[in-house]
């Protein structure tokens, strides 16, 4: 038998976003008008993405509330796992270059 929750952290170390991939010959195929509105709409898609993403989890963590469930937010000193996968970042960075880090690291520090 399944013993209900209790207690319950909220970590902030997953992020599961949708994205829209399209391989480099099928994009340069279409017409520059058409990969116009498309590089919109995937941006208009990306900032509603995340908008129902953070409500999704925020209603989640209020109906944990509801039902009881002590729930914890880690404050930034204590999500000591950003500090952890550090090397990650060095690991990667000759592979993929600096620049596609910094942008990648400007994303999500925008994205908070």
């Amino acid at each position: 038998m399944l013993k209900p929750i209790k207690k319950e952290s909220v970590r902030g170390h997953v992020y599961g976003p949708h994205i829209s991939l399209v391989g480099k010959k099928l994009w340069d195929s279409f017409p520059a008008g058409d990969q116009k509105v498309t590089a919109e709409a995937a941006k208009e898609s990306a900032v509603y993405q995340r908008t129902i993403n953070r409500k999704t989890n925020k209603d989640f963590v209020d109906n944990l509330r509801n039902a009881g469930v002590t729930v914890t937010e880690l404050t930034p000193e204590q999500k000591t796992f950003v500090d952890a996968v550090a090397s990650v970042y060095t690991a990667w960075e000759p592979k993929i270059g600096k620049a596609l880090l910094d942008e990648f690291r400007a994303t999500v520090s925008k994205a908070r």
